[in-house]
């Protein structure tokens, strides 16, 4: 029996392996800055509250750093198919792979600022880049699905 593939389902891996790449790089920033977290916790003297409310912080910013990788892979599901890969699973992919790589400099760039910045509020930053990329690649992926949706009404 050959394994054989159509070019859609290896797009749509393609297009998933990029996502998980840049989702473990943003969560491998996020852990840079949650081990200095840590380390002033432990120079502070070993509280069982600050040591519990970062770890619980940090779990709830892992979420919020995903999401934006979580969601282009649900709409990606809209638009992936079988067979030939059509012009939007091309273009979601590209969507994907071009949010991916913004999403790496941006949780690059937001890492030397909090590095950087001794401000109370300069970590915020880590929700504002999840956010602004959430609401590009949502717009974005939102209508290349709804496109997609209404190509594939009209040839029925």
């Amino acid at each position: 029996m050959p394994l054989h593939n159509s070019s859609a389902e290896v797009l749509r891996r393609l297009e998933l392996s990029v996502l998980i790449i840049g989702m473990a790089v943003a969560l491998y920033i996020l852990s840079l800055g949650a081990k200095k977290a840590f380390l002033a916790n432990l120079s502070d003297g070993l509280v069982l509250q600050d040591v519990l409310l970062t770890a619980f912080s940090l779990v709830v910013m892992g979420g919020v750093v995903v999401s934006p990788f979580i969601m282009l892979a649900v709409l990606g599901k809209k638009v992936s198919g079988k067979g030939l890969a059509n012009k939007y699973q091309v273009t979601g992919f590209v969507i994907s792979l071009l949010l991916t790589v913004l999403s790496i400099y941006l949780y690059v760039d937001a890492h030397i600022i909090v590095s950087t910045d001794r401000s109370s509020t300069a970590g915020l930053i880590f929700l504002a880049v999840p956010i602004w990329l959430c609401l590009i690649g949502g717009v974005l992926y939102g209508l290349l699905a709804f496109l997609d949706s209404r190509q594939k009404s009209a040839s029925s």
